[in-house]
């Protein structure tokens, strides 16, 4: 398809239309941050546009609709849409396959912002009620007390680059350099995966490991996947059992051995082989695969540091 490129005189007209909506029509001057907050606001959702496969059965009611005389909505409709679910890119010039006018991407694009609220919302509420924060503060305010905040405030029309929330659970995967609803909805995707893994372990092993961890484990913020996923693993290269008494010395032996035997390479492949070999086995889930391969680069690390000055103990605890 033919790119096209929108230059900052086709986007102050859209900008403008939002000011008339943010300030209802009552001034059309704002300062420098404010104008720079909705100049954004449109840059972002003609990027959600250009990422988006208008092609796709979810979109083509909106590809569908005319935009000759679609106006931008006022605050009083901005906040309307925000009842229905219920900082970002700063280039002066965008690329885009296909040939929508500057307007007619930003009404797509601010309509598919609105749908990844909702489906973020959906995909929340399907793990929340029976979500296992393992005592982490962290982990708790987040998920449980932040993100029905972020629902409630978060201002697509106007804002849709601000997420809100810190977002200060680590994942193992990064969200970042995604921001706004963009940001929430590949965060709580990441949660959901963790969920999933966690929830398959007893409850009390969880915990044990943890404390086992470090004994202020619910004040730190950790990524708690990545610690029982280490433990696991552990278990599978020193050939041992899942026990209540944990680690034998001979396991740490073998673990060092394992490690101190392969190049950083070849240790990576060899992670990421046990990884593979878990999922395929107790989950059968691709995405989880996925996302737990993304925590071989550190694991090895990690373990070569513990092989090398003899701390694999504080690694691989229960």
């Amino acid at each position: 398809m033919k790119m096209i490129e929108y230059e900052m005189k086709e986007l102050i007209p859209i900008v403008a239309e939002l000011t008339e909506g943010y300030t209802s029509k009552e001034s059309t001057s704002i300062t420098y941050d404010v104008a720079k907050q909705l100049m954004d606001a449109v840059i972002y959702c003609i990027e959600e546009y250009g990422s988006s496969s208008l092609d796709s059965e979810e979109n083509q009611d909106i590809r569908g609709q005319g935009t000759e005389n679609q106006e931008v909505k006022n605050k009083d409709q901005g906040a309307e849409d925000q009842d229905k679910y219920n900082s970002g890119p700063t280039n002066t010039i965008i690329s885009k396959s296909g040939n929508k006018t500057a307007k007619e991407a930003y009404r797509i694009g601010y309509q598919l912002v609105v749908q990844k609220v909702a489906r973020a919302k959906q995909l929340y509420d399907e793990f929340i009620l029976e979500f296992n924060g393992y005592r982490n503060r962290g982990y708790i305010e987040t998920v449980v007390k932040g993100m029905p905040a972020f629902f409630l405030y978060y201002d697509a029309r106007y804002q849709p680059q601000n997420h809100i929330l810190t977002l200060d659970y680590p994942t193992i995967l990064p969200y970042e350099p995604r921001c706004g609803i963009d940001a929430i909805y590949q965060y709580l995707s990441y949660v959901k995966l963790e969920q999933y893994f966690l929830n398959k372990l007893p409850e009390a092993y969880v915990l044990e490991v943890l404390e086992r961890y470090h004994e202020d484990h619910e004040d730190l913020l950790i990524n708690i996947c990545s610690i029982l996923l280490r433990n696991l693993i552990g278990h599978m290269i020193a050939g041992s059992p899942i026990q209540d008494q944990g680690f034998k010395e001979s396991d740490y032996q073998k673990i060092e051995a394992f490690v101190l035997s392969k190049t950083r390479e070849e240790l990576e492949a060899g992670i990421g082989d046990y990884i593979e070999a878990l999922i395929r086995h107790a989950y059968g889930n691709r995405d989880l695969k996925e996302y737990l391969l993304g925590d071989v680069g550190d694991f090895a690390a990690t373990v070569i540091r513990g092989a090398e000055h003899h701390y694999l103990d504080r690694i691989f605890v229960k």
